[in-house]
């Protein structure tokens, strides 16, 4: 047994170890490193209960209390990178592309999921019956929900198989750009959703509160993000003239990235939405500070193994099971919505034929984006009927996606020649 004060430290080390050892294995095996970094927290987390050498109370502590930042900081990071992955120059090319695939690929997935699981649900659920609300009614704000979500995409495992491939080309500059567009689709579409929804299982009075708030609150934080990472991206431009090493370039870069971030959530906006603007903004004001971006380069490695450790730590396998087939309606939807949608934006983008035909299985990761979303469908009480069966699903699901995403990634930047190491 560990004692406690040194159980954290071992924990980080025990994460970094097996994540290392994750990583080796998966390029053995041909597949990116972040897919060995989950199953090496699955491992993790089961090993350390049944080795017993931190009690599983105090593990789930650790996990929340002194780690759960870590989250946080990786996205930070992401979203900062996502930005300075855009600029203007490439956006011109492709950037009529990239809005029409990030509208697309997003309500793809969304009508795909919603009206397959409208239709099939009735034979594999049995829904709880909702006084004043038909089974008609039930079902429809279940498939509305469910489809709302299916549409958030995560960046995290997106943007860490670019990277370890060093992939470039236009079905990389395209994925990083529909990634980066992928938030702000998904809350538009849950917001209308929601709004819907509610509706659906409250009173008419009720719906027409619902649907005033869901529609400004979004809209502010949307808005306010943009204004506040345009004017942080500025600041990191003028601010970045007094780095005069790679050593202070590091340093700064970081402590700007985070305070970004913070900042954001200090004035209820959205981080990730704010760093996205934040580097796009400082990559298209010079060209020089893209040295920013190298300086995260240099020090993302750990955080990424300990992120997606983390992740693997908290996918719940078990939820999967209690709802088979409801979950594989959910991912077999989610994915032809989404490759589907992906080529009906490229037509009307006048995207190549390689973004048409690979750009879509980029979309498989979801994480952090869906699950926020499901606790907000969870604490909201007009839901309350089917919340538990829909966070089971996304939690559930959320797990095969986390994992069969990156291979998915990774072959699609293979087959696209985009890639440029083994």
């Amino acid at each position: 047994m560990i004692p406690i004060g040194a159980d954290l430290v071992f924990l980080i080390g025990a994460i970094l170890t097996i994540a290392y050892i994750g990583g080796r294995v998966s390029n053995r095996l041909k597949l990116p490193e972040v897919t060995g970094y989950l199953f090496a927290g699955i491992l993790l987390k089961a090993a350390i209960t049944w080795i017993g050498v931190i009690p599983p109370e105090r593990f789930d502590m650790l996990l929340t209390e002194h780690l759960g930042q870590i989250p946080q900081i990786t996205l930070a990071m992401i979203a900062f990178v996502i930005g300075g992955s855009l600029p203007i120059e490439q956006l011109k090319r492709l950037g009529r592309g990239i809005a029409w695939i990030g509208l697309t690929e997003g309500f793809g997935a969304f009508v795909m999921v919603g009206v397959l699981t409208y239709l099939l649900a009735p034979f594999v659920w049995s829904m709880p019956i909702v006084e004043g609300v038909t089974p008609t009614e039930h079902i429809l704000a279940f498939a509305l929900l469910l489809g709302a979500l299916s549409s958030a995409t995560a960046p995290a495992a997106t943007v860490a198989v670019i990277r370890e491939l060093r992939a470039k080309g236009d079905v990389t500059t395209t994925l990083l750009g529909v990634v980066g567009l992928d938030d702000a689709v998904a809350l538009f579409i849950f917001t209308f959703a929601s709004a819907i929804a509610s509706g659906l299982l409250a009173g008419a009075e009720q719906a027409s509160v619902g649907v005033i708030s869901t529609l400004v609150v979004p809209l502010i934080d949307v808005l306010g993000s943009a204004i506040l990472g345009t004017a942080m991206g500025f600041l990191a431009h003028y601010g970045s003239r007094l780095f005069r090493s790679k050593r202070e370039t590091i340093v700064g870069g970081l402590g700007f990235v985070l305070l970004s971030g913070g900042i954001a959530v200090a004035f209820g906006l959205s981080p990730l939405f704010t760093n996205m603007l934040a580097g796009f903004t400082l990559i298209n004001l010079s060209a020089r500070n893209m040295r920013f971006f190298r300086s995260l380069e240099d020090i993302e490695a750990p955080i990424y193994a300990v992120f997606f450790a983390l992740a693997g730590t908290h996918l719940a396998f078990e939820d999967l099971g209690t709802l088979g087939a409801l979950s594989a309606i959910y991912i077999l939807a989610r994915l032809g919505g989404k490759v589907f949608g992906v080529k009906i934006g490229a037509k009307l983008g006048g995207a190549s034929q390689t973004v048409s035909k690979y750009l879509g299985l980029g979309l498989v990761p979801q994480a952090g984006v869906a699950i926020g979303l499901v606790l907000l469908v969870k604490d909201n009480p007009a839901f309350a009927s089917f919340a538990p069966v829909m966070t089971n699903i996304i939690l559930g699901t959320v797990a095969v996606n986390e994992i069969i995403g990156p291979p998915f990634t990774a072959y699609a930047l293979r087959k696209a020649g985009e890639t440029h190491s083994p």
